[in-house]
């Protein structure tokens, strides 16, 4: 219902109902998730079993944000990944791409990031404020 009512607006307004670039809320997420640009965690190789320490490297890419009731926010944050490392005992390995790593460590990196936002900023829940991961072909 939100989503035709949204259609809606759009088509009768002709504006779009994203708050603009401008706007202190969607600076405000910009500026928290660039200052807090780095993921580290461990994860469980079952195959060999072994850990590894996993880091993840981001930054911002663009952010839609809508209000909703009662000063809450939905919204999509588009991320760039801007190194993906893993240690394996033996040194730093790069990877390339979203598949290289498990998805449950993705998982948690996403919470990790709407836990942190979310003590700056009231979103409704971590289920509808959404995350898009855009991977450059290759890191710098």
């Amino acid at each position: 219902m939100r989503d035709l009512i949204k259609k809606l607006l759009r088509e009768e307004t002709g504006k779009s109902y994203y708050l603009p670039e401008e706007h202190p809320i969607v600076k405000i997420i910009k500026k928290l998730i660039n200052s807090n640009d780095d993921y580290e965690t461990e994860t469980i190789d079952f195959y060999e079993n072994d850990s590894k320490e996993i880091k993840i490297k981001y930054s911002v890419n663009r952010v839609r944000v809508w209000p909703i009731e009662d000063g809450k926010f939905e919204g999509t944050i588009y991320l760039n990944i801007d190194g993906l490392l893993m240690y394996d005992g033996d040194g730093w390995m790069r990877f390339y791409g979203y598949h290289d790593i498990p998805e449950y460590v993705w998982d948690d990196f996403y919470e990790n990031i709407l836990d942190y936002l979310s003590k700056f900023i009231n979103i409704t829940n971590s289920g509808e404020f959404l995350m898009d991961i855009e991977i450059p072909t290759q890191f710098e």
